[in-house]
């Protein structure tokens, strides 16, 4: 909870004494060392709500049908809080006071569908686990509605220390190929009722061992490197429930399929190395033993891609970092769509981009090449897809780093290739503007343009980068979009 504390230092100076009493076990009651495991989100200085994972010793009482916990918080560290246990429930009265920020009471609380609410967890007196519902818990600053500093997801109180459980991975060598995964994503207000039905796609990668094993890569929309893993029996694909995809920001990914609106294995009819869900729905969740999902889907189906011919849709510049001389370099975000102008599928296997720059009314294809890109072994203009050089570059463009001379950039763009079906078509180019940040798309660049363009450097003697406008003898290098260098000593 470092950086809760950080944004909110000064207020945290002004801690003084409590208004209301607070909770403490009875003096005689032995105190048992328990563990807590977390999601802690908070809110910065601007206002962002972020989270980072949590794990940490916590001190239990039980006395009775009474049950204390000694809960971590922002507030004061640690403060006791007091429930009641009934067979396997443990609830937790809202607003009990865990400390006091400045002149504001601070409150341990629930927030549920229905909103305020006492703490409710699920207790397993065999495992010795206290496990938190569908619900938040609330650092809060009312008594009668959500104001909290903070707030606590996937709260897991245990006797031992709870791992992670371990995610699927594929066997090595494994061959794979390109298929689309198609759903309707099913959206929900915070009631839990339908507010609305959005048809998605994305591209996954599926393999096969034998005739019976298939593992699928890529159904996690946050962790496209993620697997799972099903059984073919019977002309049906079974994928189990509670396949764990990893963590991301502090939350948990888990596989789940859904019938009869309950967690459960997933299963696809197979017709010709195709899966439809039928009338099943595909989750990614929050838990691995309950329906608690991030998103839900139906009408899933999980089908080949077709190797054609195809125009790629018009990709884009999503953001761009502007350099900075402590950090040394700058990035640029891309945005890669694996499909066509029509919307359809394409092999990503076969996709590349290629980044613009402009200058004035100077236009050029950018190399990746050596100095500059250390890790890159021979100089590239089309980029493919899945590459990555571990450093600079990574894969779909998700980051590009650049360096000290997009200072004299006028505008940054990122342009498609797609060879399918024996052919090879180029998208449209999207621009980002450097000092605007103002979005355009230009259309019609042939191949024969772009192969004109070139981009130019220049060096001295000793073959050191300097500027354009550098006196005296130099050498000015000039490579084409093709690879091909031109290279003349100039005398400024």
């Amino acid at each position: 909870m470092k950086r809760f504390t950080l944004c909110l230092m000064t207020a945290l100076m002004a801690v003084l004494g409590y208004a209301q009493t607070q909770v403490t076990p009875p003096a005689d009651a032995a105190v048992e060392d328990w563990n807590i495991s977390y999601t802690y989100n908070y809110f910065n200085e601007q206002g962002q709500n972020l989270s980072e994972p949590g794990n940490e010793a916590m001190q239990v009482v039980f006395d009775g049908s009474d049950v204390y916990f000694n809960f971590p918080n922002p507030i004061n560290g640690k403060a006791w809080v007091k429930g009641t246990l009934n067979g396997t429930k443990a609830v937790f009265a809202k607003n009990q006071v865990i400390g006091k920020l400045g002149t504001e009471t601070a409150y341990f609380a629930g927030f549920g569908t229905n909103g305020l609410c006492d703490v409710e967890f699920t207790y397993d007196a065999d495992a010795k686990i206290f496990t938190l519902g569908e619900m938040y818990v609330l650092y809060n600053s009312s008594t009668e509605k959500a104001a909290p500093w903070a707030y606590l997801t996937q709260v897991v109180v245990s006797k031992e220390v709870i791992k992670d459980p371990d995610p699927v991975v594929a066997p090595d060598n494994l061959t794979t190929q390109e298929y689309v995964f198609k759903g309707t994503s099913i959206q929900f207000d915070q009631n839990g009722s339908v507010t609305g039905m959005v048809p998605e796609q994305w591209n996954v990668r599926v393999g096969f061992v034998g005739s019976k094993e298939v593992y699928i890569q890529g159904l996690c929309q946050y962790m496209r490197n993620a697997w799972v893993k099903g059984t073919i029996d019977d002309g049906v694909l079974k994928i189990e429930k509670g396949q764990y995809y990893g963590k991301m920001s502090g939350m948990k990914f888990f596989f789940g399929g859904v019938f009869m609106n309950a967690l459960a294995d997933a299963e696809f009819t197979v017709n010709d190395g195709n899966f439809d869900g039928g009338s099943y729905y595909v989750a990614l969740n929050s838990t691995a033993e309950t329906l608690a999902p991030y998103s839900v889907w139906a009408g899933v189906s999980i089908t080949k891609v077709a190797d054609v011919a195809a125009t790629p849709a018009t990709p884009s510049v999503d953001q761009v970092v502007p350099y900075d001389a402590t950090e040394g370099a700058g990035i640029v975000f891309f945005n890669l769509p694996d499909t066509d102008v029509n919307g359809n599928a394409i092999v990503r296997d076969n996709l590349s981009y290629r980044m613009w720059i402009q200058k004035g009314e100077e236009k050029s294809i950018y190399t990746f090449q050596k100095p500059t890109y250390y890790y890159v072994t021979t100089p590239m203009t089309d980029v493919p897809y899945f590459f990555s050089d571990g450093y600079d570059l990574y894969v779909g463009g998700s980051a590009v780093y650049l360096f000290e001379e997009m200072n004299t950039w006028d505008k940054v763009g990122v342009q498609t290739i797609y060879k399918g079906g024996n052919e090879t078509h180029l998208s449209d180019i999207g621009w980002y503007d450097m000092k605007s940040g103002e979005k355009t798309v230009e259309t019609g660049i042939s191949e024969v343009a772009a192969n004109r363009q070139a981009v130019e450097a220049t060096f001295d003697l000793q073959g050191r980068r300097v500027g354009a406008s550098a006196r005296g003898l130099v050498i000015r290098q000039q490579r084409m979009a093709d690879g091909t260098v031109r290279t003349v000593k100039v005398l400024k």
